[in-house]
Protein backbone atom coordinates (compact mmCIF):
# COMPACT_ATOMS: atom_id res chain seq x y z
CA UNK A 1 0.00 0.00 0.00
CA UNK A 2 1.60 3.32 -1.24
CA UNK A 3 1.17 5.53 1.54
CA UNK A 4 3.23 8.00 3.32
CA UNK A 5 3.26 11.47 4.84
CA UNK A 6 5.65 14.49 4.44
CA UNK A 7 8.33 15.09 6.96
CA UNK A 8 9.79 18.83 6.72
CA UNK A 9 11.71 20.77 8.96
CA UNK A 10 10.87 24.76 8.57
CA UNK A 11 13.69 26.83 8.97
CA UNK A 12 16.96 28.67 7.89
CA UNK A 13 17.85 26.62 5.35
CA UNK A 14 16.34 23.57 6.71
CA UNK A 15 19.96 23.93 9.12
CA UNK A 16 21.80 20.82 7.56
CA UNK A 17 18.30 18.86 7.43
CA UNK A 18 17.04 18.61 4.47
CA UNK A 19 12.82 18.29 3.99
CA UNK A 20 11.31 14.83 2.66
CA UNK A 21 8.11 13.65 1.54
CA UNK A 22 7.81 10.29 1.82
CA UNK A 23 4.40 10.02 -0.12
CA UNK A 24 6.87 10.26 -3.29
CA UNK A 25 7.67 6.69 -4.93
CA UNK A 26 10.73 7.39 -5.21
CA UNK A 27 10.90 7.36 -1.44
CA UNK A 28 9.36 4.04 -0.99
CA UNK A 29 5.89 5.90 0.52
CA UNK A 30 4.94 3.47 3.44
CA UNK A 31 4.19 4.40 7.50
CA UNK A 32 7.20 2.92 8.26
CA UNK A 33 8.91 5.03 6.03
CA UNK A 34 7.60 8.23 7.30
CA UNK A 35 8.16 7.31 10.91
CA UNK A 36 11.79 6.52 10.22
CA UNK A 37 12.32 9.97 8.98
CA UNK A 38 10.47 11.23 11.35
CA UNK A 39 12.60 9.71 14.03
CA UNK A 40 15.44 11.71 12.08
CA UNK A 41 14.18 14.75 12.29
CA UNK A 42 13.15 14.02 16.08
CA UNK A 43 17.22 12.77 16.98
CA UNK A 44 18.12 16.16 15.29
CA UNK A 45 16.33 18.30 17.15
CA UNK A 46 17.78 16.89 20.15
CA UNK A 47 20.79 16.98 18.92
CA UNK A 48 20.94 21.12 18.06
CA UNK A 49 19.27 21.88 21.36
CA UNK A 50 16.18 22.74 20.38
CA UNK A 51 13.85 22.97 23.41
CA UNK A 52 10.63 24.20 22.06
CA UNK A 53 9.18 22.65 18.71
CA UNK A 54 5.99 21.25 18.21
CA UNK A 55 4.36 17.76 15.60
CA UNK A 56 2.24 19.03 12.99
CA UNK A 57 -1.23 18.60 13.86
CA UNK A 58 -1.12 17.35 9.83
CA UNK A 59 -0.16 13.83 11.40
CA UNK A 60 -3.16 13.16 12.92
CA UNK A 61 -5.28 13.37 9.47
CA UNK A 62 -2.94 10.44 7.86
CA UNK A 63 -5.51 8.03 7.39
CA UNK A 64 -3.74 5.10 8.76
CA UNK A 65 -2.70 7.01 11.72
CA UNK A 66 -5.65 6.76 14.28
CA UNK A 67 -3.99 8.75 17.38
CA UNK A 68 -0.79 9.43 18.49
CA UNK A 69 1.42 11.28 21.33
CA UNK A 70 4.10 12.79 21.81
CA UNK A 71 6.03 12.40 24.90
CA UNK A 72 9.32 14.54 25.93
CA UNK A 73 11.96 12.32 28.65
CA UNK A 74 14.74 15.06 28.91
CA UNK A 75 17.32 15.24 28.49
CA UNK A 76 17.96 14.13 25.21
CA UNK A 77 14.57 11.57 24.43
CA UNK A 78 11.92 12.16 22.53
CA UNK A 79 9.33 8.79 22.32
CA UNK A 80 6.48 9.41 19.40
CA UNK A 81 3.43 6.85 19.70
CA UNK A 82 1.27 5.96 16.98
CA UNK A 83 -1.95 3.87 16.95
CA UNK A 84 -2.31 2.71 13.10
CA UNK A 85 -6.06 1.93 11.98
CA UNK A 86 -6.81 -1.36 11.52
CA UNK A 87 -9.08 -1.84 7.97
CA UNK A 88 -11.88 -4.13 8.85
CA UNK A 89 -13.31 -4.23 5.49
CA UNK A 90 -14.50 -2.84 1.87
CA UNK A 91 -17.39 -0.95 1.10
CA UNK A 92 -18.28 -0.17 -2.85
CA UNK A 93 -19.03 3.33 -3.47
CA UNK A 94 -19.97 3.86 -7.37
CA UNK A 95 -17.33 1.65 -9.31
CA UNK A 96 -14.68 2.36 -6.26
CA UNK A 97 -13.78 0.28 -3.62
CA UNK A 98 -12.97 1.80 -0.16
CA UNK A 99 -11.21 -0.18 2.43
CA UNK A 100 -12.54 1.14 5.85
CA UNK A 101 -11.81 0.87 9.78
CA UNK A 102 -14.50 -0.08 12.04
CA UNK A 103 -15.03 3.82 12.59
CA UNK A 104 -15.98 3.73 8.76
CA UNK A 105 -12.40 5.98 7.94
CA UNK A 106 -11.26 5.83 4.48
CA UNK A 107 -7.63 4.06 4.69
CA UNK A 108 -7.81 3.68 0.37
CA UNK A 109 -9.84 3.31 -2.47
CA UNK A 110 -9.00 1.76 -5.99
CA UNK A 111 -11.49 0.47 -8.95
CA UNK A 112 -10.37 -3.16 -8.03
CA UNK A 113 -11.74 -4.90 -4.70
CA UNK A 114 -8.60 -5.25 -2.21
CA UNK A 115 -8.27 -8.90 -1.61
CA UNK A 116 -8.20 -10.65 1.76
CA UNK A 117 -10.97 -7.97 3.02
CA UNK A 118 -15.06 -8.49 3.24
CA UNK A 119 -17.37 -6.38 1.14
CA UNK A 120 -19.67 -4.85 4.10
CA UNK A 121 -23.03 -4.39 2.09
CA UNK A 122 -24.57 -2.27 5.10
CA UNK A 123 -25.86 1.06 6.00
CA UNK A 124 -25.80 3.85 8.20
CA UNK A 125 -22.69 5.59 10.02
CA UNK A 126 -19.78 3.95 12.59
CA UNK A 127 -20.85 3.15 16.36
CA UNK A 128 -19.85 6.87 17.47
CA UNK A 129 -22.14 8.25 14.62
CA UNK A 130 -25.15 5.96 14.96
CA UNK A 131 -24.32 3.07 17.74
CA UNK A 132 -27.88 1.19 15.57
CA UNK A 133 -26.45 0.68 12.17
CA UNK A 134 -26.36 -2.25 10.10
CA UNK A 135 -22.85 -0.93 9.56
CA UNK A 136 -21.87 -0.57 12.73
CA UNK A 137 -23.47 -4.38 14.02
CA UNK A 138 -21.19 -5.45 10.82
CA UNK A 139 -17.81 -3.69 11.90
CA UNK A 140 -18.44 -5.26 15.48
CA UNK A 141 -18.91 -8.85 14.54
CA UNK A 142 -15.94 -8.61 12.13
CA UNK A 143 -13.74 -7.34 14.74
CA UNK A 144 -14.71 -9.91 17.14
CA UNK A 145 -14.69 -13.14 14.14
CA UNK A 146 -10.87 -15.01 14.98
CA UNK A 147 -7.94 -14.86 12.80
CA UNK A 148 -8.97 -17.93 11.12
CA UNK A 149 -12.45 -17.00 10.28
CA UNK A 150 -12.07 -13.46 9.50
CA UNK A 151 -10.33 -14.14 6.07
CA UNK A 152 -13.32 -16.47 5.29
CA UNK A 153 -15.53 -13.93 4.85
CA UNK A 154 -16.57 -13.29 1.44
CA UNK A 155 -19.42 -10.67 2.07
CA UNK A 156 -21.41 -9.73 4.93
CA UNK A 157 -24.52 -7.69 5.51
CA UNK A 158 -26.71 -5.90 7.80
CA UNK A 159 -30.23 -3.55 7.23
CA UNK A 160 -30.65 -3.57 10.84
CA UNK A 161 -28.36 -3.56 14.22
CA UNK A 162 -29.95 -7.19 14.64
CA UNK A 163 -29.72 -9.25 11.54
CA UNK A 164 -26.17 -9.21 10.90
CA UNK A 165 -25.79 -12.47 8.42
CA UNK A 166 -22.60 -13.29 6.09
CA UNK A 167 -21.02 -15.66 3.39
CA UNK A 168 -18.05 -17.72 3.50
CA UNK A 169 -15.36 -17.58 0.37
CA UNK A 170 -15.22 -20.82 -1.67
CA UNK A 171 -18.55 -23.05 -0.58
CA UNK A 172 -20.56 -19.50 -0.46
CA UNK A 173 -22.09 -20.99 2.73
CA UNK A 174 -24.25 -18.39 4.39
CA UNK A 175 -23.92 -17.58 8.26
CA UNK A 176 -26.64 -15.86 9.89
CA UNK A 177 -25.39 -14.10 13.08
CA UNK A 178 -27.99 -12.13 14.57
CA UNK A 179 -26.99 -8.55 16.10
CA UNK A 180 -23.99 -8.17 17.71
CA UNK A 181 -24.49 -9.08 20.76
CA UNK A 182 -22.55 -12.17 22.22
CA UNK A 183 -20.24 -11.91 19.27
CA UNK A 184 -17.24 -13.34 21.30
CA UNK A 185 -20.17 -16.68 22.20
CA UNK A 186 -20.95 -16.53 18.43
CA UNK A 187 -17.45 -16.79 17.29
CA UNK A 188 -17.23 -19.65 19.84
CA UNK A 189 -19.34 -21.53 18.46
CA UNK A 190 -19.15 -20.92 15.02
CA UNK A 191 -15.41 -21.86 14.67
CA UNK A 192 -16.49 -25.39 15.94
CA UNK A 193 -19.52 -25.75 13.66
CA UNK A 194 -17.22 -24.86 10.41
CA UNK A 195 -14.57 -27.94 12.33
CA UNK A 196 -16.98 -30.03 12.93
CA UNK A 197 -19.55 -29.78 9.81
CA UNK A 198 -17.50 -28.37 7.30
CA UNK A 199 -19.75 -28.86 3.61
CA UNK A 200 -23.12 -27.25 5.59
CA UNK A 201 -24.40 -24.51 3.57
CA UNK A 202 -25.99 -22.83 6.22
CA UNK A 203 -24.78 -22.00 9.90
CA UNK A 204 -27.12 -20.18 12.52
CA UNK A 205 -25.62 -18.74 15.57
CA UNK A 206 -27.52 -15.92 16.21
CA UNK A 207 -28.78 -18.10 19.51
CA UNK A 208 -25.23 -19.17 21.27
CA UNK A 209 -25.04 -22.14 22.56
CA UNK A 210 -28.32 -23.41 20.69
CA UNK A 211 -27.35 -23.41 16.71
CA UNK A 212 -27.65 -25.14 13.86
CA UNK A 213 -26.24 -26.08 10.50
CA UNK A 214 -28.11 -27.03 7.19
Amino acid sequence: MRLGFAVKVLGPDGRGLRTHDARRPQNEPTLATSLELAAVALDWIVACGIRYWRLSSDLAAFPLIRSYTVESHPPDSIIVRVVERQPVGVIQQGAAYTLVDAAKVPISSSEKRPDGYPLIAASGGAADVDADSGFAAAASVLSALPADVLPQVDTIAAKTKDDVSFTLRGNGATVVWGSAEDSSLKAADLGALLKSAPGSSRYDVSSPHSVTTG
